[in-house]
């Protein structure tokens, strides 16, 4: 059974919020090994599994640090949303 992969487009301080807050240290190494030109992106693949897990860990930083008065996103959930809508595991 063949794994389905999806591209998913990184801009570098993209690819440095997902590091910061997932704790899987196999997609992390890779993330951290990705050169990303400065205010370029880099488009990498990410297996379904792997799309749910940085899914999982954005959404705990979200509820964790993401969010100011009201519940409503503060600049770094804003900053999370962004990243989260690309790994949206139910595209």
């Amino acid at each position: 059974m063949k794994t389905r992969t999806r591209q998913v487009a990184l801009r570098r301080n993209e690819v440095d919020l997902v590091v910061v807050h997932l704790a899987d240290e196999t997609i992390k190494s890779r993330l951290v090994g990705l050169e990303v030109p400065e205010g370029r992106s880099v488009t990498t693949p990410f297996t379904s599994t792997e799309i749910g897990v940085i899914a999982d860990a954005l959404s705990e930083a979200l509820c964790l640090v993401g969010l100011g008065e009201g519940s409503e996103p503060n600049a770094l959930g804003r900053q999370i949303e962004t990243v989260l809508d690309k790994f949206n595991p139910h595209e």
